[in-house]
């Protein structure tokens, strides 16, 4: 329907007319539009983006992946630290320091023997 508006043309004219402005520049500006739009598709599957968000809206998974990375990161640090100790405590008791050493030895034995 003819209006003033649009210069007396219909409203599917008008499109037509609109269509056949595009330009080659235009042409190749949505070309690489559509390139760029692929490549940032492609780089998000590859990384599972599409995973990472499933997990991010599960807040009980959230939660249940923290509690057990937290326990395992304790006990990590706890036997870590243990283990350091004694090696420390043994490398004292082998350098044979006066009194130091025999009060380490002792206790190692006592270790030992609860193990036992």
């Amino acid at each position: 329907m003819p209006t003033p508006l649009n210069g007396g043309r219909s409203l599917a004219s008008g499109k037509k007319a609109i269509m056949e402005k595009t330009t080659r520049s235009q042409d190749k500006e949505l070309r690489e539009m559509h390139r760029v739009l692929k490549s940032i598709a492609s780089k998000l599957d590859r990384a599972n983006f599409y995973e990472y968000m499933l997990y991010v809206q599960d807040k009980k998974r959230i939660m249940r992946v923290s509690f057990l990375s937290g326990i395992m990161r304790g006990l990590g640090g706890a036997i870590g630290f243990t283990l350091l100790v004694v090696y420390i405590l043994q490398r004292i008791a082998d350098s044979h320091l006066p009194g130091i050493a025999e009060f380490i030895a002792e206790l190692i034995n006592i270790v030992n023997s609860k193990r036992s």
